[in-house]
């Protein structure tokens, strides 16, 4: 559990679900992966958040990490925030 700021929930979802590009295409149906990216619903609020912010900050580059640079670059840490409240609220 996390403390996150209060309306992050509907924000989160809202960046995950209806702003372009959504997760679902990628991270599939519930956000329970496919074979391009791993499941991220239900994760752990610090682990999200970790790996977001290494997406962002070029850190991570292995693999399929190239596909997120652009989806997190511009992404604010309120958003970034938002983001793993909503991810981490979500059964896995």
């Amino acid at each position: 559990m996390a403390w996150v700021p209060v309306g992050s929930l509907t924000r989160g979802a809202a960046l995950v679900t209806s702003q372009a590009p959504a997760c679902e295409p990628c991270h599939g149906a519930g956000l329970r992966g496919l074979t391009v990216a791993p499941p991220i619903a239900g994760r752990s609020a610090s682990y999200a958040m970790r790996q977001l912010y290494e997406f962002k900050a070029g850190v991570r580059s292995e693999g399929n990490a190239a596909l997120m640079k652009p989806i997190v670059e511009k992404r604010s840490m309120d958003d970034l925030t938002a983001i793993v409240a909503y991810l981490s609220s979500l059964p896995p």
